[in-house]
């Protein structure tokens, strides 16, 4: 099934996630169907706050070992991240933000511990792009947006945009 993505405005997406303490069918076909929804989506990343769902669930388009779930697409349930490295500054996009980019900085490594989707503890080290997604997806599960990464300059020049969005939100 292919979720709605929610968009900016939505109050779920400002909310700090809870963990996941049971690993059964629910959290397995939340996963299953958070992969069908980025795949449709054609994204990187998609955390479960996006599709209105208060978990700390995140689906990435590229392999963690022991989290893959397809051939493309690896679920990370209940992750920690440990970054580090000096700041890259990298256009960035957001599915609840759609047709908007800026520049935003994060850091250039990130190490992630996690459980897959059976409850067993997976890890890895990953960087520049791969780490920047994980940046982004953790940050959804903390209510953190992208664009509280932003400059208040790139900010303000989105401002139009962003009340826009908003009231799209708030008509849905």
């Amino acid at each position: 099934m292919i979720f709605k993505i929610v968009i900016y405005g939505d109050p779920v997406l400002r909310e700090f996630a809870g963990e996941v303490c049971e690993f059964n069918g629910e959290i397995k076909d939340l996963a299953l169907n958070m992969v069908e929804t980025l795949d449709y989506a054609t994204g990187l990343g998609l955390a479960a706050p996006q599709v209105g769902i208060s978990k700390r669930v995140i689906v990435v388009k590229f392999p963690v070992e022991g989290a893959e779930i397809d051939n493309d697409y690896s679920v990370l349930i209940n992750p920690t991240l440990t970054i580090s490295g000096e700041n890259l500054i990298m256009e960035e996009g957001c599915l609840s933000f759609p047709e908007i980019f800026a520049e935003i900085p994060r850091r250039r490594f990130t190490e992630v511990e996690a459980f897959n989707i059976s409850g067993e503890p997976v890890s890895g080290s990953y960087e520049e792009l791969n780490a920047r997604i994980l940046q982004h997806e953790v940050d959804h599960l903390n209510g953190i947006l992208f664009i509280d990464r932003m400059s208040k300059h790139t900010r303000k020049a989105i401002d139009s945009k962003l009340n826009e969005l908003l009231k799209v939100s708030n008509k849905g």
